[in-house]
């Protein structure tokens, strides 16, 4: 296992300015906050070439790695419209990720719990059908989040929904604080979803307090020793990317200060 940092905790930085911090914070390992809604530091709306291969000799001069490249745009939206938008920036964090020699996508199973399940249902699978074609070709893997509010809103609910479509290519994103707000128990949700799980978000909260934080690891009540203890045991040999945004003070420190923490909990179960 390895540490990985999600770029969004400077997300009022462009990537261009955010890399050296980051760097200097003792990462070697992004995933690039590409979100529409979220200040995206990597917009792909539209793809610029240019752009990606000045942040590739950036990367370079940094000893740096983009490991995950992150959207959320509505897969499930009932309007085919708007899903049809939603699956085209889903296909440039794809094509961007290649670029960048990366081989994951991440995003969120999308809806809400007010529209029609079934209806979502429908939408989400064509949407993924589609995008699971295309990650193929690119050589990518999809991993998918819960997101309080989204009409899958458990990892049970998340976890049943993998299991009943083939898409070998896309698996479940463990967001410990997103899970954390729906008060489930981390370590049941981790033994129910283990064999899913392609790629994690590592961020602290209160479990089960409406709405969940992006705090430092150790500041919220989620029990990270026994998490990845139960991690290890699996042989799970990818990334955790930490993604803490409910933070203020000196960046670069918290963001090494949450290096430290998780890279000693690795170590100890090395």
């Amino acid at each position: 296992m390895e540490v990985s940092f999600f770029t969004d905790l400077f997300k009022g930085l462009s990537l261009e300015e955010s890399i050296p911090l980051i760097a200097e914070a003792g990462y070697h390992h992004i995933e690039i906050n590409s979100l529409p809604y979220w200040s995206p530091q990597l917009d792909l709306s539209s793809i610029n070439y240019d752009r990606l291969d000045n942040i590739k000799a950036l990367l370079h001069k940094h000893d740096m790695s983009v490991i995950g490249v992150a959207s959320f745009t509505d897969i499930a939206a009932l309007n085919n419209a708007e899903r049809e938008k939603a699956v085209t920036y889903c296909k440039h964090t794809i094509l961007a990720a290649e670029y960048l020699g990366c081989h994951l996508t991440t995003s969120m199973f999308a809806g809400n719990s007010i529209m029609p399940a079934e209806e979502q249902e429908a939408s989400l699978i064509k949407s993924l059908t589609e995008l699971s074609a295309f990650s193929k070709q690119h050589n990518t893997q999809l991993a998918l989040e819960l997101y309080p509010g989204s009409y899958i809103d458990s990892t049970t609910d998340a976890i049943a929904f993998l299991d009943s479509h083939s898409f070998d290519n896309i698996g479940y994103l463990f967001c410990l604080s997103h899970i954390a707000e729906d008060n489930e128990d981390i370590l049941d949700s981790f033994e129910l979803a283990k064999n899913k799980i392609i790629h994690f978000h590592f961020s602290d909260t209160q479990v089960g307090v409406p709405g969940h934080s992006h705090l430092s690891l150790g500041k919220g009540s989620i029990n990270f020793d026994a998490l990845v203890q139960r991690i290890s045991k699996t042989g799970y040999d990818g990334y955790l990317t930490i993604q803490i945004y409910s933070e203020m003070g000196n960046l670069v420190d918290i963001a090494a200060g949450n290096r430290i923490y998780l890279e000693s909990l690795i170590k100890k179960y090395e």
